[in-house]
């Protein structure tokens, strides 16, 4: 059982479990998700820092950019769940 935010890049992800795979291991994966990541509540000038890297992100309304978010993390997790269904 593996479990995390899988929010690292798709393909890297993959390229991590794919050889566990390919030796004939299976398992689950759990995606734990803040809710804040899902349904982005933010409105306002709102500044987003990026716990690994300190590198931050001003937006001056946040709002603006919830639907292309919202779109772009579902995307991720979708194409991802699809991924390691085949796998």
């Amino acid at each position: 059982v593996l479990i995390g935010d899988f929010l690292d890049d798709a393909d890297a992800v993959m390229a991590r479990l794919t050889p566990l795979a390919r030796r004939g291991l299976r398992g689950h994966v759990v995606e734990v998700a803040d809710p804040a990541e899902e349904i982005f509540p933010y409105s306002g000038r709102t500044e987003f820092t990026d716990p690994e890297t300190g590198s931050k992100l001003v937006s001056g309304r946040a709002e603006n950019i919830r639907d292309a978010y919202t779109r772009a993390y579902l995307a991720r997790r979708d194409s991802l769940g699809q991924s390691l269904r085949h796998l």
